[in-house]
């Protein structure tokens, strides 16, 4: 039995893998009915599966994985069956054991499925963008260039004074359009992390935030850069995802933790780039839902294979991410 829920595909959907091994169990147990539940946790939802139909008292078994209990399993032997008694129980326990693993393992495929499709679904979004902002911005834009082009080399000849005022024209709405370019350009990767690096990036845009204007509405705590000598050169994509992440984690201190202090840590730890953010304020507030915010910066994670966690305790939040630092990303 153990062997055969070993072998059961995790990479269906979840509730044929589970019906699959729930249909296991009750074959094996000679079993009427047999069930899972695992509760909603936060970001995920519910995961339920049950094989033939209820009719008695269950046994109940805890699902466990990795010392963690996942939910519950319940168990009804067939009417023909003596039911299960205290010397069952050991092995009851064991098949929560395995039937946990295999339950994990199906709900993190399942979030690998989502975080793909989150993965496909932005990466479109921003092609949508660029394709609107290139077609409905600088294409008409460019055209009407060079039709005013072909007018300026009609009227060299017949009336320079005019031609050279249209080149004039011509030449601030090149530059509004270069511009334009450049914010283009720049959304797609900060121009900071190219000139200066992803340290001195992020110290740059602390001194900048240091410098703005303060009143006592908007008294925002100051920020401060950690990195140890050996964090940089880093892959390009790894930058990027480390800057946005660290710019968000920030950002929502100097918004909504009435910190006094927020500190930013890099440094490299076992193939990968340790981010740390912490600040000094009240933490979350109890029951708070995963904002946009928080929910962009695990998806930049995940997008390079790594995690992103937020945590709160009585000293404030902490956002940890760690970011793979593996040969799939080339190097700057």
């Amino acid at each position: 039995m153990v062997s055969e829920l070993r072998g059961l595909d995790v990479t269906a959907t979840p509730g044929e893998t589970l019906t699959d091994a729930l249909a296991l169990l009750a074959r094996r147990l000679r079993l009427s009915h047999a069930s899972v539940e695992v509760p909603a946790t936060e970001g995920a939802e519910p995961l339920a599966a049950s094989y033939g139909e209820p009719r008695g008292r269950p046994v109940t078994v805890d699902l466990q994985a990795g010392g963690h209990r996942l939910g519950v399993l319940r168990l009804e032997v067939a009417a023909n069956r003596d039911p299960f008694g205290p010397g069952d129980r050991r092995l009851l326990e064991d098949v929560g054991s395995q039937l946990g693993g295999l339950v994990q393992a199906v709900l993190a495929n399942r979030e690998l499925q989502r975080a793909r499709q989150r993965l496909v679904t932005a990466r479109e979004e921003e092609r949508r963008r660029l394709r609107r902002d290139l077609h409905d911005g600088l294409g008409p834009s460019l055209a009407t260039m060079a039709m005013r082009l072909e007018s300026v080399e009609d009227l060299i000849e017949r009336d320079p004074r005019r031609a050279a005022e249209l080149v004039g024209d011509l030449s601030e709405q090149a530059r509004d359009e270069i511009a334009e370019i450049r914010r283009l350009v720049d959304g797609l990767r900060p121009p900071a992390l190219d000139q200066l690096g992803l340290v001195s990036a992020l110290r740059e845009r602390a001194a900048q935030d240091a410098l703005a204007p303060r009143t006592v509405e908007s008294n925002r705590p100051s920020w401060r850069v950690e990195a140890e000598d050996d964090v940089e050169p880093l892959p390009a994509a790894v930058e990027v995802a480390a800057y946005r992440i660290a710019i968000e984690a920030v950002t929502n201190a100097l918004r909504h933790s009435g910190a006094a202090t927020c500190t930013v840590s890099l440094r490299r730890e076992d193939g990968v780039l340790r981010l740390r953010v912490r600040d000094d304020g009240g933490g979350l507030a109890a029951g708070r839902r995963v904002g946009v915010g928080l929910s962009s910066m695990r998806e930049r994670a995940e997008e390079l294979g790594g995690t992103c966690s937020v945590t709160s305790d009585a000293y404030g939040v902490v956002v940890d991410a760690w970011l793979p630092l593996g040969d799939g990303v080339s190097e700057t």
